[in-house]
């Protein structure tokens, strides 16, 4: 059964969720979750939603304004069924997806895994926000998403795609309130505008893909992200594009395609990002030292990794962690649904 709290009833609240009706709906059970909402600007917020089924359950849901979502899943799996012809009005999402939508006058149906924590992040933004926002720059969109920003059409809209490790990273940084002793809404309001950024721009490379190549099949999309997990499995020893590529009977062009398509980057560069996201996040959450660092992201040199991370980030390693370790993070902010 669904609980809120009923302090939240005076916030102006973008989502109304409540249990499906138990027939048809798959069942619902208790569920524990936390629903938080940060207003950064007018048109433009940020929401964080944590749900811990204790048992199958069924929501349904009703979005208030019209608005453009730019949706990071950070944990667990959901089936969205909304009321929509794209996509067959099914989206599956698990961990490491990442998506734009619009749907005006959105509702829906999400179910939720027993036992599976749910971790989702998502700005919003309204289509006249992002229009200012992007000025000269919303020429160069692709036109059925141009279309809608500009106000044109008010049709629905969906692009989803795999998080790579630099909106991952980023994601995992707003989630979990990583602040460092900054403002916090001013470091909200930037890392949204970021995660927006970053987004557009896979939309844009994603478009660019499919006017230079045929996409990809779904059995090719299958192995390719099979190759991705394969190929971060072991950050000490990664196969080599010929290991890959055979492993996965893909050639080797297929497989680099195949990455920049739905990975946004070749096999190695993308590999070497995974690696700089991953120490950081190391020092970010650990107080794992340099050298330690170094060999649990694959490098034996520690001078090399070093000098690769510091080409990345614009500092030291070493400077970086004396600053995470100087500096206490805090929690969210409060402003939260409690008991499902």
């Amino acid at each position: 059964m669904l609980q809120c709290v009923k302090e939240l009833k005076r916030e102006k609240r973008l989502y109304d969720i409540h249990p499906a009706t138990q027939t048809g709906s798959g069942g619902n059970g208790d569920i524990t979750a936390a629903w938080q909402q940060v207003d950064l600007h007018d048109g433009l917020w940020l929401s964080r939603l944590e749900l811990v089924p204790h048992s199958a359950s069924t929501l349904c849901y009703h979005k208030q304004p019209a608005m453009i979502d730019f949706g990071f899943i950070i944990g667990g799996q959901l089936n969205h069924k909304l009321k929509t012809n794209v996509m067959g009005g099914q989206v599956a999402a698990t961990a490491g997806t990442a998506g734009i939508g619009y749907f005006p006058g959105r509702e829906g149906v999400m179910q939720v895994r027993n036992g599976r924590p749910l971790k989702v992040l998502h700005v919003h933004v309204t289509p006249e926000r992002l229009s200012r926002m992007l000025g000269a720059d919303i020429g160069a969109m692709p036109a059925s998403f141009r279309l809608i920003v500009e106000g044109t059409v008010n049709h629905d809209f969906m692009s989803k795609c795999a998080m790579d490790p630099l909106l991952q990273a980023t994601a995992l940084d707003v989630f979990n309130g990583r602040y460092h002793g900054r403002p916090q809404y001013l470091y909200l309001e930037a890392k949204a505008l970021e995660l927006i950024s970053l987004q557009i721009g896979r939309l844009m490379s994603q478009e660019a893909s499919r006017k230079k190549r045929a996409l990809l099949s779904p059995n090719e999309k299958k192995r390719i992200h099979a190759a991705r997990e394969f190929l971060v499995r072991d950050l000490a020893a990664p196969p080599t594009l010929n290991t890959l590529a055979n492993f996965f009977c893909l050639s080797r062009n297929k497989l680099q395609i195949g990455f920049r398509e739905l990975h946004g980057s070749s096999v190695f560069a993308y590999l070497r990002e995974y690696k700089m996201q991953r120490a950081r996040q190391l020092f970010d959450q650990t107080e794992m030292n340099v050298s330690q660092v170094a060999w649990e992201v694959g490098y034996t040199n520690v001078s090399q990794f070093t000098k690769a991370y510091k080409k990345r980030f614009g500092v030291l390693p070493k400077h970086y962690r004396k600053s995470v370790l100087d500096c206490h993070v805090p929690e969210l902010p409060s402003v939260q649904l409690a008991s499902i």
